[in-house]
This record gives structure tokens, C-alpha cells and sequence, in this order.
């Protein structure tokens, strides 16, 4: 795994290609970039070029539980105990109610006419493993859309390819979810089977941010004859007192990162703040018990590729904006997490977790990107309705910032360009995108080149004689992504 790390990202000091260059100039060429009097003074020459290894947390993180196990069924008789009653534990976390948290209506009971089993048996089922989004409910009866009208639902986007009973059963239960309620009765006037049950519950398991206290088991009542669902009871981790205060706490710190968005924002300018904000704040963490989840994310701030994942769709959700979730494999083959955003019409391609190298800098390699570019080393898992398609750039990072090049010449520049814009504002490292492998091959050929006159040393010796030696360029370092076809310049100050 790790030799196949090597060939697809580089990076070296530019210690060992400065001396090279240096050895070859004439006396009339050295340039005094120490700003005293004296030959160039450089580190200590390498004695090998070393490929980058990116930080393990990003490139190569644990599988994710991204299968659900399986759904099993248990007799009907269900032993209840008395609610948990304690004084409030929220007052110090959060003065607003906790009805208002994400729009769940806490106080009303689910929906759903009980009804009696008049036979049932107990038999195993299954669950299928599902992923991602939004999509308006059908007017049934004391439904989620009806209490709370002015608010969007964003569900998975597999969703939409569910049966019309299939998406009211899904419906009732996130009823009885955000009530934190056992008990669901299944209308008498819904015709759902106990295998309708194990592919909506999969797909809430997998795909709703909220639900990482739901035991991923369920006791179900069924007809032994015709297969029909008549009530199912969930069980969950912690008692609903400690639910609704982990539910205050995720509202507090979600509430918090909205208040950082301007009325002057786009939705582009929205979505990479979320993705800075997530960035910056999260450690890459997968050793706790929440860090697959919006918890763990955004309240402990120690999270593993899910937990990324889940809150960049909770952010982008709350703001307006269309976001789901993708499972699949990462660049280094590994089970991975990432999403999908819409801004305007398009869909684009975000994976926050490759965003965080734990360095002073962000990785925009994957940021708004199309389905080609991701897909070059990701792949998707397969679901029950393929995922909407990527193939618009305009709103990447790169286009947006003047940071893409079309050709070798236009990447040398804006290099340059940048390295100079990034030295005025206190900045660590210059970025570019590459638009095609062949601009990519033939722009590293002209920075690397030691008889190049675009190479990068050369470039960089300019601008400090220009600069009074602000870098330290035996230190400064280069990196590419020949999957992304991105090229950083990593900068260090003297």
C-alpha cells in the first residue's frame, strides 16, 4: 500500500536540486541571495530524493462500518421501563429549546395507527447496505413536512428510489427517531413487509448523520402468512436524557459555526468555509467511540473520514445546500467516506477528510471537483440508485481562484504569480491544478529540469534576491499528485 502511495504523490526539499543548479552556474551567474557580501550559502545537500509519505491519517485511514449488521427479529412481547426522569442537564449548554433542535418535534408522539398481530412468527431478515439527499415528502397524514412547512428535508439521496410505501415507512421512522420513541405502529392503511423494513432501516442506518445512537438492530412483528410489518421496536444506546443532551450539544456547536456565514456568501463561499472550518478544526482521530459521527466531529472535534463526511453534510444541509454522502474506497484502496455537494444546478465531488494533511496549509486537490478527476483513484460503492453525475469545474476551487492551467506555460506562471502573492501575505504554500496529465507531465518536466528556464529553484532564487532572502529554500519543498494533477509549493520562511 505504501509503494503505491510513492508512485502517486512526490515530494522533495529543494535542498539537493538548488545545489545542482548552483554547481552548474558560471562565477558571472551566482547570485548573492544571503543579502551580505559572499557566496550562496545553502543546507547541507540530501543524498536521495525522499517520496512523500502524506500523513497516514488521510491516506490511509481504518475501514469505515459502512455494513449494517444484519436485522433481527425478536417476539413481540417487549418489556418497557418507566422514563428516565432527572432535573435538566442542558441549562448550562444551550438556552434554546430542544424542540427547535434541527426541527424535531420532541414532545409529539410518531404517527401511525396501532394494530394487532393476529399471527406472527419470528424470523431473521437482512439489511443491505445504502448511501446519500433532499427531497419533499408526500402529504400523509402528521408527517414531518406538515408540522415543520418553511423547513427542507434532506434525505438520502437512494431515497428517491424507494417504494411509495417504502419512503412513507422511512417517513415514520424518523418520527419515532427524533421523538427518541421505541415503539412504532405501522398504519393499518400501509401495506409494508418485514423486507421493506430491512432495506429503509439499512439505509436510515447509513445515511442519517443523527441517528449514531440507534442500535443497529430492530425487534419486528410480522404476519406469518403474508409477510406484513404490523410494529417495530428500537433500542437505543444511551437512556433519552443523555440523547437529548448530546442533541443540544451538536445544535450548540452547529449554531456556532453558522454564525461565522454573511448574507454577502454564495454558496461557494459557504461550502468552503464549512470545508476550512472542518479542517481546521477536527484531528483526525478513529480510536473514540464518536468518531464517526456529527458528535464526535463537531462537539469533541476528533473524527474519523465518516465523522468529516457526516458534518460537511449537516453544515451544508442547515445552510440550504444540497450534500450527501458517498462510500467507497480512497486512493490507497481503503474503505472511505467523502461527499457530494450541489451548488445551483451541478453536483460536484468533496471529500473533506483528503483536505486536512495535519500541515499548516489545506489540500484543495479535492475540493468541488468532477466525478473524472476523483474517480481516477476513488471508486464508489454500489447503491440501490446511482449517484447524480459531476462533470462541471466552475465552481472549483482552482478555476475560481485563477489557479487552474490550461497549458505548461500557464502553470509556470501562475506558479510564480503565486509564490510572490503568497510571500506578501504571510502564506505557506502556492497551489495549481493541472487541466489535463499531459500539462501536468510536461509543467513538472520544466519546474524539475535542472537545465530548465522554468525551473523552480531558479524562480524561487529570483524572487528572494527580490525579496531580501525571505526563503529558506533548501527547506521550502515540492509536491505533486499525479491523480489529482495538483503541485504544491511548500514554503518556508527564513
Amino acid at each position: 500500500m505504501k509503494n503505491a502511495l510513492k508512485k502517486r504523490i512526490m515530494r522533495f526539499s529543494l535542498a539537493a536540486l538548488s545545489l545542482v543548479i548552483l554547481s552548474s552556474c558560471t562565477a558571472d551567474s551566482e547570485k548573492d541571495i544571503s543579502g551580505s557580501s559572499g557566496s550562496v550559502v545553502l543546507p547541507a545537500p540530501v543524498t536521495s530524493k525522499t517520496a512523500v509519505t502524506f500523513p497516514e491519517i488521510n491516506l490511509d485511514p481504518p475501514p469505515i462500518s459502512v455494513v449494517v449488521p444484519p436485522v433481527t427479529t425478536v417476539p413481540t412481547t417487549v418489556t418497557t421501563t418507566a422514563p428516565i426522569t432527572t432535573a435538566d442537564p442542558l441549562a448550562s449548554v444551550s438556552k434554546v429549546p430542544l424542540e427547535e433542535y434541527m426541527g424535531y418535534d420532541t414532545t409529539a408522539k410518531a404517527s401511525g395507527t396501532s394494530t394487532t398481530t393476529s399471527s406472527n412468527e419470528t424470523t431473521a431478515g437482512s439489511s443491505s447496505t445504502t448511501d446519500t439527499t433532499s427531497s419533499t415528502t408526500e402529504n400523509t397524514a402528521d408527517n414531518f413536512t406538515e408540522r415543520y412547512p418553511e423547513r427542507v428535508i434532506y434525505r438520502p439521496y437512494e431515497y428517491g428510489a424507494l417504494t411509495s410505501p417504502q419512503k412513507r415507512l422511512y417517513e415514520l421512522m424518523e418520527d419515532t427517531f427524533r421523538n427518541i420513541d421505541n415503539e412504532l405502529e405501522i398504519p393499518e392503511e400501509l401495506n409494508v413487509t418485514s423486507a421493506d423494513f430491512d432495506t429503509v432501516f439499512a439505509l436510515f442506518l447509513n445515511k442519517e448523520p443523527h441517528d449514531y445512537y440507534l442500535v443497529p438492530s430492530a425487534s419486528t412483528s410480522y404476519s406469518r402468512t403474508t409477510d406484513r410489518l404490523y410494529s417495530v421496536t428500537f433500542t437505543y444506546m444511551y437512556p433519552k436524557v443523555t440523547i437529548t443532551s448530546r442533541n443540544e450539544r451538536t445544535d450548540t456547536a452547529v449554531r456556532q459555526v453558522l454564525t461565522g456565514i454573511t448574507p454577502r456568501m454564495t454558496d461557494f463561499d459557504k461550502v468552503k468555509y464549512f470545508f476550512d472550518y472542518l479542517v481546521e478544526k477536527i484531528t483526525y482521530d478513529t480510536s473514540g467511540d464518536d468518531s464517526s459521527n456529527v458528535y464526535g466531529a463537531l462537539y469533541d472535534g476528533r473524527a474519523s473520514c465518516m465523522g468529516y463526511a457526516y458534518a460537511m453534510k449537516l453544515l451544508c444541509n442547515e445552510a440550504g445546500i444540497p450534500a450527501i454522502t458517498v462510500s467507497g474506497k480512497n486512493g490507497a484502496d481503503v474503505a472511505h467516506m467523502w461527499n457530494m455537494v450541489k451548488l445551483g444546478e451541478d453536483w460536484y465531488q468533496l471529500d473533506v477528510t483528503f483536505g486536512d494533511p495535519d500541515k499548516d496549509y489545506i489540500n484543495y486537490d479535492y475540493f468541488l471537483t468532477t466525478d473524472s478527476r476523483l474517480y481516477s483513484s476513488y471508486t464508489a460503492a454500489e447503491t440501490i440508485r446511482a449517484y447524480p453525475k459531476a462533470v462541471s469545474m466552475e465552481d472549483n476551487y482552482y478555476v475560481k481562484n485563477g489557479l487552474f492551467a490550461s497549458t505548461k506555460g500557464d502553470a509556470v506562471s501562475i506558479l510564480k504569480k503565486n509564490i510572490q502573492t503568497a510571500i506578501d501575505n504571510e502564506e505557506d504554500c502556492v497551489q495549481i491544478l493541472c487541466a489535463t496529465e499531459n500539462v501536468f507531465v510536461n509543467t513538472e518536466a520544466a519546474l524539475l529540469g535542472v537545465d530548465s528556464p522554468d525551473n523552480i529553484v531558479s524562480a524561487i532564487m529570483e524572487i528572494n534576491e527580490a525579496n531580501g532572502s525571505v526563503l529558506n529554500i533548501g527547506a521550502t519543498s515540492y509536491m505533486s499528485n499525479d491523480s489529482s494533477h495538483v503541485i504544491k509549493i511548500v514554503l518556508v520562511y527564513n
